[in-house]
């Protein structure tokens, strides 16, 4: 008998990892790092990136996945650019 029957990987549903950092954590770092290259700066860049990358690492552990954009929904403008669903508090639920 095979005995990888009925085997489940624990891994199938993790993030890709860009080094020690996850996905998310890590375009949040080169987002900041590419504008602080961009505009000369590069070691404010680097500093502020690394910090905003570990301060996002520290505040999504243990929330669900894709925790940036459900940031970027709720306090953006980004979530307001729905025209068929009017705003949260304007909604009334019938039932």
């Amino acid at each position: 008998m095979n005995e990888h029957q009925g085997y489940i990987p624990k891994t199938l549903d993790n993030l890709a990892r860009f080094g020690f950092w996850d996905l998310y954590q890590s375009m949040l770092f080169l987002v900041v790092f590419g504008f602080g290259v961009v505009m000369h700066l590069l070691l404010p860049g680097l500093i502020l990136g690394a910090l905003l990358a570990w301060t996002y690492g520290r505040v999504s552990s243990g929330q669900q996945r894709g925790f940036l954009v459900h940031l970027l929904y709720w306090y953006t403008p980004l979530g307001s650019g729905y025209k068929s669903i009017p705003p949260s508090d304007k909604r009334h639920f019938i039932g």
